[in-house]
């Protein structure tokens, strides 16, 4: 999927749940209208948060994946360690301040995908993640709609790839669902009933 149809996709939903909770507060009027619509608001926050959640993901996931296949010019099977030892050189040339070079040694690639590296595991997670930790803040029930958007990009990623991809891709997903549990149980929830 790609980024605009996300933003479509999110928007249409904006609207529709705007329009719904109108509906709700000229049926039910004040009193349980005024709950109900609490509610509706609140789903479609929710709703929001994940839908963004997703769309960083996939982005990051999918910048993540793309620049890992150039880089190392193979299929995308194979360990992430072994990948990165085994990796020369890429092909090709992406217009994109991270993106290596049609000159770039294992040296660059490990610069891009390594501990440190703007596109290895540590810092992809930790944008993912972060970009949940800021929106949700200490609200447990937006942290677990974070958890979800996260494992729903993946998926998206996943169905642009077709299908499996690369295993640093995997690893990144468990590190920034890792610090969002750690965040939750710091704040006394329960990650026990949030599964995928």
């Amino acid at each position: 999927m790609e980024t605009g149809n996300i933003q479509k996709v999110s928007a249409n939903l904006s609207y529709e749940m705007k329009k719904f909770s109108g509906t709700v507060k000229n049926t039910y009027g004040n009193s349980e209208g005024n709950k109900m619509e609490k509610d509706v608001a609140f789903n479609v926050m929710m709703s929001s948060f994940k839908v963004k959640v997703s769309s960083n993901t996939y982005e990051n996931l999918n910048g993540q994946g793309s620049f890992f296949e150039k880089s190392k010019g193979s299929s995308a099977s194979g360990s992430y360690s072994a990948m990165l030892i085994s990796s020369k050189s890429s092909e090709g040339s992406v217009a994109h301040p991270f993106a290596p070079s049609s000159s770039a040694s294992s040296d660059k690639h490990g610069d891009l995908f390594g501990e440190d590296g703007y596109w290895g595991v540590k810092k992809t997670a930790g944008r993912i993640s972060d970009f949940v930790l800021s929106g949700a803040g200490d609200d447990i029930e937006k942290l677990k709609a974070g958890r979800e958007g996260i494992q729903r990009g993946l998926k998206d990623a996943e169905k642009v790839w077709g299908g499996k991809m690369p295993d640093l891709a995997y690893e990144t997903i468990d590190k920034s669902i890792e610090a969002i549990d750690e965040k939750i149980k710091k704040l006394g929830g329960n990650i026990v009933d949030i599964s995928a």
